[in-house]
This record gives structure tokens, C-alpha cells and sequence, in this order.
């Protein structure tokens, strides 16, 4: 019996040893050299071993709450963990939407860019393009007039004078030169005795009081009255040069007529 005590004890001491501070300060400390005092008392050896497998059933049991802490606390691990992966994985869906929404909005912003831009440039050019073709067509415009105008003066090719105003009158309705067109037209009726058609454009000519042809318009009405023997007629247009142009050449070679 003394043999087996003295295995349990060495097997306690060695548990003993090997627990935590926690928990052996719960286990009694005995006293080694005293123990013969027990050798003969067989009562007191088997409390000793009763109290001994109570103070191994604690330990046992407080390791097992120990163990089923550990196991709760590694299941709480596993959780948290697991919500940290997904919301690792939730911030990575975010980020990769938002860099695709960056990648959108750079497109964006390059294409309107590039919008605006060849905007700009189709303004330019047909800024440029208006520009160039308003001077091709005033430089085609005085071209065509001059043309005209050279059939008179130089050629005195009357008839084709005529055509070359009234194609100018078509080709160009919007040209500031059409007053003068009328005011050469007139002359040239007014040459071939044609006085209908001369007095219907110098009539045209008159109504633009800042054209400077306004003046000898005026004469030529009054020439066109008075070879027709409408004398007052013809007085009335001279005296309206006077008054209103007295110092023009207009006025100075009707002084004869008013006389």
C-alpha cells in the first residue's frame, strides 16, 4: 500500500509541477516529511487519496470550462474572421466599382473634350470657309459688275450691257451695287430713247437717298420729262437737285434748264 501512495504521490508531484500558478495554489501542500506520521494510519491515507482525486476531478473540470472557453473563444475567431473576409470582400467590390465608375467618367470627360473640340474646330473652319467664300464671292461680284460696266464704257456694246445687268441682278440679289446696276440700266434706256424702262430704274435709284447716283438720277428723270415737252415736270426734278444737292456737279449743269 505504502508503494502505491508513494506512485500517486509522485504522479501528483509531477501534475503539481506542471499546472498553472491559478491553479496550484488550490492544491494543499503536504508535507513529505511527516508523511510516516500517515504510514500507520490507514484512514488518514485514504482521505489523502480521496483528497487527491477531488483535487484532480477540479482540475479536470476546470479544464474542461477552460477548453470549452477556448472553444467559444475560437468559434467567436472563426466568426469574426469570416465577417472580416466579407467585408474585406464588400470593400473590394467598392473599389473595383468605383475605379470602373473613374474609368467611365475619364471616357466621359475625354469624349466631351473631344467634342468641344471638334466643335471648335468645325466653327473655325466654318468660320473660315464663310470668310473665304463671302471674299470669293465680293471679289466675283465686282468682277461681274465691272464686266458690265466695261460693255458700256469701253465697247459701248449696249445690248449686251443690258444682258450682263440683269444676269448680275440674279446671280447677285443681295449686292450692294444693285443701285448702281439700275442707275447704268437707266442710262443705257435713256441712250436707246427707251424712257419707260429709263424712268422705272432711275426711279429705283432716287428712293435710296444715300446713293451718290441719286443726284444725276434726279436729272435724268428731268431730262426724260422735258424731252417728252413735260416741262414743269422736268422743272420739278431740277429744282429738287438744287435744293437738295446745291453744291454737286448735278445742280451746276441744270442752271441752264431752270433759266
Amino acid at each position: 500500500m505504502f508503494s502505491t501512495l508513494k506512485s500517486l504521490l509522485i504522479v501528483f508531484v509531477l501534475l503539481f509541477c506542471t499546472m498553472p500558478l491559478s491553479f496550484s495554489e488550490q492544491i494543499p501542500v503536504l508535507d513529505l516529511n511527516n508523511y510516516h506520521s500517515y504510514s500507520d494510519n490507514d484512514s488518514s491515507v485514504e482521505y489523502k487519496i480521496q483528497h487527491l482525486e477531488k483535487i484532480f476531478s477540479n482540475r479536470h473540470k476546470m479544464h474542461l470550462k477552460m477548453q470549452q472557453k477556448i472553444n467559444s473563444m475560437s468559434l467567436e475567431i472563426s466568426e469574426l474572421r469570416g465577417q472580416l473576409e466579407k467585408n474585406n470582400y464588400e470593400i473590394n467590390k467598392i473599389l473595383e466599382r468605383n475605379k470602373d465608375l473613374f474609368i467611365y467618367l475619364s471616357e466621359i470627360h475625354t469624349k466631351v473634350k473631344k467634342t468641344e473640340e471638334d466643335i471648335k474646330f468645325k466653327n473655325n473652319i466654318s468660320s473660315s470657309f464663310d470668310r473665304y467664300s463671302s471674299s470669293i464671292y465680293e471679289k466675283q461680284e465686282k468682277i461681274d459688275y465691272q464686266y458690265a460696266l466695261d460693255l458700256i464704257l469701253k465697247r459701248k456694246n449696249y445690248s449686251a450691257a443690258i444682258a450682263a445687268f440683269e444676269q448680275f441682278q440674279k446671280k447677285h440679289p443681295d449686292s450692294g451695287l444693285l443701285v448702281n446696276v439700275h442707275y447704268w440700266l437707266g442710262q443705257i434706256y435713256f441712250a436707246m430713247r427707251e424712257d419707260e424702262k429709263a424712268i422705272e430704274n432711275f426711279s429705283i435709284v432716287i428712293e435710296h437717298k444715300d446713293s451718290h447716283k441719286r443726284a444725276d438720277a434726279l436729272v435724268k428723270l428731268g431730262d426724260i420729262s422735258k424731252r417728252n415737252n413735260q416741262i414743269a415736270i422736268a422743272k420739278n426734278y431740277y429744282y429738287q437737285v438744287q435744293n437738295e444737292y446745291p453744291d454737286s456737279s448735278s445742280a451746276y449743269l441744270i442752271k441752264k434748264n431752270i433759266e
